[in-house]
């Protein structure tokens, strides 16, 4: 049985889309290949052009993701707690388009992916519904975005 904070991250969890469909007790699999980070004010989390091998999700604090395009003009964006950032780049192995650092002291939980991949082995039906989700996220970003998420130029 859960804690009341684990909880809530079990909740907090399973608003990320990439979960949103797992139960209570997969959300708490899931909780236990976390490893919690804290960044602190104008640390990177991600770099633009690094092709990433984890995602995270805020718990506090706040993510600024930032962007400066070939016209150099600054594209600004921030994570607040119950966000992910950098899962679909994760997960597909493509490279961040934007820099995203902590614009406070900021708490993560934090995914590898090939601690994720454990699933593989010892719960191999978990980790088919995450993939199966991951690839229907995946579609919709092209869906709506075109080549946007391809583009190996940004």
């Amino acid at each position: 049985m859960p804690t009341p904070k684990e909880f809530n991250l079990l909740k907090v969890i399973q608003k990320i889309e990439l979960f949103s469909h797992l139960t209570i007790e997969e959300a708490q699999i899931v909780l236990s290949l976390s490893e919690r980070k804290t960044y602190k004010p104008g640390e990177a989390v991600f770099r633009k052009g690094e092709v990433p091998h984890f995602f995270v999700i805020l718990i506090s604090g706040q993510l600024r993701l930032s962007e400066v395009n070939s016209m150099k003009n600054e594209t600004d964006y921030t994570t607040d707690p119950g966000e992910s950032n950098g899962a679909i780049n994760a997960l597909t192995r493509r490279p961040h388009w934007f820099t995203v650092t902590a614009q406070q002291s900021s708490t993560v939980l934090s995914f590898d992916i090939l601690t994720l991949r454990t699933l593989i082995s010892s719960n191999s039906a978990l980790y088919c519904r995450i993939l199966e989700r991951a690839l229907e996220l995946a579609g919709n970003l092209i869906d709506v975005h075109g080549d946007f998420v391809l583009d190996e130029n940004r």
